[in-house]
């Protein structure tokens, strides 16, 4: 029996569980990342004839978020008044017990008793491409819950240009009109800005551009789920040691740039 059998083996209870219970999803981080990490699993669960709720427990920064990953999901059959069954309760499986040389989202999915499926989380909203973007390298650094010193994110965005050949007149920056995701961030000297105004903005944005320099945050995990859309992005992250060696949040096909 290989290591996937025995996952699915360990965890059939969960799946079975799920079945008599249906499935209550939630988390309690309530980043975009954190919501993403999850979107795969209504239609997984759905396939195997589980009905699939959002618990009023869930918790998302913000209402584009909501609207985004879970309003918008058609596999979600409304929201109940029930603490979450599935997603978020199911961490410490997904973190202890599961062989991180799976991708996260493969863990995830393996912790609720489904064979592995996804590498990336899913979005039901199709971005409406921007010619005036196409080409354009978007810059964005700035997270709720990550940070670095400003000369290390410098040398990085650097790195990244001088290695991929970026020319400079292509590189722009993401600056949002609510402030919501500008924490732990700054103005780049010398590369244009676009100030965004909504969440299907910035998913317009990153469904037409041809490169993503950002960090271990929400936005790279969108840039993943966008990417059936735009399957020639390239995406570079900034992570630390730590948050890489961990492997929550990290993804196959994502340059890496570790420090």
């Amino acid at each position: 029996m290989d290591m996937i059998e025995e996952e699915l083996a360990r965890n059939r209870t969960t799946l079975e569980r799920l079945k008599a219970e249906g499935a209550v999803i939630g988390q309690s981080w309530g980043g975009l990342g954190d919501n993403l990490s999850f979107s795969t699993l209504p239609e997984r669960l759905s396939s195997e004839g589980i009905e699939c709720f959002l618990s009023t427990q869930n918790v998302c920064r913000n209402l584009e978020i909501n609207d985004l990953v879970w309003t918008r999901n058609p596999f979600i059959k409304g929201v109940v008044d029930r603490p979450p069954n599935a997603g978020g309760p199911m961490g410490d499986i997904f973190d202890k017990g599961i062989s991180v040389s799976l991708g996260f989202i493969e863990r995830i999915e393996l912790s609720h008793g489904l064979a592995p499926v996804n590498s990336a989380p899913k979005m039901y909203y199709r971005p409406q491409r921007r010619g005036d973007y196409a080409g354009k390298i978007l810059i964005d650094l700035g997270s709720v819950s990550f940070g670095a010193p400003v000369a290390t994110l410098v040398e990085y965005v650097k790195f990244v240009v001088m290695r991929y050949r970026y020319a400079p007149a292509d590189l722009v920056q993401v600056r949002f009109k609510s402030g919501v995701a500008s924490k732990n961030t700054f103005a780049l000297e010398g590369v244009p800005k676009v100030t965004v105004e909504s969440l299907y903005e910035y998913c317009d944005l990153l469904g037409s551009v041809g490169g993503f320099i950002t960090v271990h945050s929400g936005a790279q995990s969108l840039a993943v789920a966008l990417r059936e859309h735009n399957p020639s992005i390239k995406i570079h992250a900034f992570a630390l040691p730590l948050q890489f060696n961990w492997r929550s949040y990290i993804y196959k096909d994502v340059e890496y740039y570790v420090r």
